[in-house]
């Protein structure tokens, strides 16, 4: 595997390590959960492929937080496991989050799981 993202790989990666959304979007539904298995990160996806990337994820028995403040976000925050949204985002996406932070930091959450 090439480390380096600005040179092409000497061979070809599995597909899964960096999908993108026209990717995902030929992918079927019921091959989608292995296909991402490997994922590490997922780019330009729009929001019904985010969607589905969480509900691939949890049918792999994953447990799935997802992070959002926009319109865009409010069916993954559905979909999630646990949506999280902060204050300031539109209120559709804090009425679909199961957790609305008032503090823009992540250090919060890792508080509030050390604190049980």
């Amino acid at each position: 595997m090439n480390s380096n993202i600005f040179e092409p790989p000497s061979e070809p990666e599995p597909l899964a390590h960096r999908p993108i959304g026209a990717d995902l979007a030929a992918c079927p539904d019921q091959q989608l959960p292995d296909r991402i298995a490997t994922a590490t990160v997922f780019a330009e996806v729009d929001p019904v492929q985010k969607e589905r990337i969480l509900t691939a994820l949890r049918a792999r028995g994953e447990v799935v937080g997802f992070l959002g403040d926009g319109i865009n976000d409010a069916p993954a925050l559905h979909a999630a496991d646990v949506g999280i949204s902060v204050d300031t985002a539109v209120d559709v996406a804090k009425q679909a989050a199961a957790i609305v932070l008032l503090d823009k930091d992540l250090d919060v959450l890792a508080d509030g799981i050390q604190l049980g």
